[in-house]
C-alpha cells in the first residue's frame, strides 16, 4: 500500500510538471495516424471544397437566370468563394473532431486548449500583426498602395461583406488551417523529421494549400514565411492556440486595412 501511494504521488507531480507552460500534454504517438493518411485527408479536403464551391456557383447562376440577380465578376466570386470557405472548413473540423473522438486521445493533444494563456495570447495577436503589417508596407513601397484596388466594385452592403469576410477568412480560417497544419501536419512530421526538415516540410504542404496564390509570388512568398513562423511557435509552446492568434491577428490586419482604403469608399 505504501509503494501504491508512493507511486499516486508521483504520478500527480509529473502531471502537474507536464501541465507547466504547455497547453498540450506533448504524446509522443500523436497523431495517430500516418502522413499518407493525413495527406489523403488534405486531398480530400480540396476536393470536398471543391464540391461545395460549384455548388454555391450553381446557386448563383440560378440567381441570376430565374431571379434577375445582376452579378459582376467580383460580386459572383464573393458569393461563391466566401460560403464555400464556412462550409468546407467546418466540415474539414468536424470531421477531424470526429476522427479523434475514435481515439485515445483529446484536443489538448493536438495542442488545442480552451484555457487560454494571456503570453500566447499577446505574443501571437503582436507578431501576427507585425507581420501583416510589414508584408503590406513592403507592397505599398514595390507597387505604390498596401492593396490594390479590385477591378469590378462589390456593390453589397459593406458591413455584410465584411461580417461575411470576418467569419470566413479571418476566424474559420485561422482555427482550421492552424488545427490541421500545425496541429496535425506538423506534429506527424515531427516525428520523423527534424525540426528544420519538419518545419520546411509543413510549409511547403501548407503552401500547396493556398494554389490561388500561386500567381501571386509576393502573396505566396508571405505564405510561406507565415508557415515557418507559425510552426517555430508551434515548436516552442506546444500550443495552437498561439499559432491561432497568430493567424487571425495576421488576417485581420490585412481586412482591417483593405476596408479602410479609399477605392472601398465607405460610408
Amino acid at each position: 500500500m505504501k509503494f501504491q501511494k508512493t507511486s499516486t504521488v508521483e504520478t500527480i507531480e509529473e502531471k502537474e510538471l507536464n501541465d507547466i507552460n504547455t497547453d498540450t500534454s506533448d504524446r509522443q504517438d500523436f497523431p495517430p495516424w500516418s502522413m499518407r493518411v493525413l495527406f489523403l485527408w488534405l486531398v480530400g479536403f480540396l476536393v470536398l471544397s471543391g464540391i461545395i464551391a460549384v455548388f454555391f456557383a450553381y446557386v448563383v447562376l440560378y440567381l441570376s437566370i430565374y431571379h434577375g440577380v445582376n452579378l459582376n465578376p467580383a460580386e459572383h466570386i464573393f458569393s461563391v468563394t466566401v460560403p464555400s470557405h464556412v462550409v468546407y472548413k467546418w466540415l474539414a473540423l468536424y470531421f477531424i473532431f470526429i476522427q479523434i473522438g475514435k481515439t485515445p486521445f483529446c484536443l489538448k493533444d493536438i495542442g488545442l486548449s480552451l484555457e487560454i494563456q494571456p503570453r500566447h495570447l499577446g505574443f501571437g495577436l503582436l507578431i501576427g500583426i507585425v507581420l501583416m503589417s510589414l508584408q503590406l508596407l513592403i507592397h505599398k513601397a514595390i507597387y505604390g498602395q498596401a492593396t490594390l484596388p479590385p477591378q469590378y466594385p462589390i456593390r453589397f452592403d459593406w458591413h455584410l461583406t465584411f461580417g461575411l469576410e470576418l467569419l470566413a477568412f479571418v476566424l474559420i480560417t485561422g482555427i482550421a488551417e492552424e488545427v490541421i497544419f500545425r496541429g496535425l501536419i506538423y506534429q506527424a512530421l515531427r516525428k520523423r523529421f527534424a525540426l528544420e526538415k519538419a518545419m520546411i516540410f509543413s510549409t511547403m504542404i501548407f503552401a500547396l494549400f493556398h494554389l490561388d496564390f500561386l500567381l501571386n509570388p509576393f502573396a505566396m512568398t508571405y505564405v510561406v514565411f507565415f508557415g515557418l513562423i507559425a510552426a517555430f511557435l508551434f515548436e516552442r509552446t506546444r500550443s495552437v492556440n498561439i499559432c491561432i492568434f497568430l493567424h487571425i491577428a495576421s488576417n485581420l490586419t490585412e481586412l482591417l486595412v483593405r476596408y479602410g482604403t479609399p477605392f472601398f469608399q465607405l460610408p
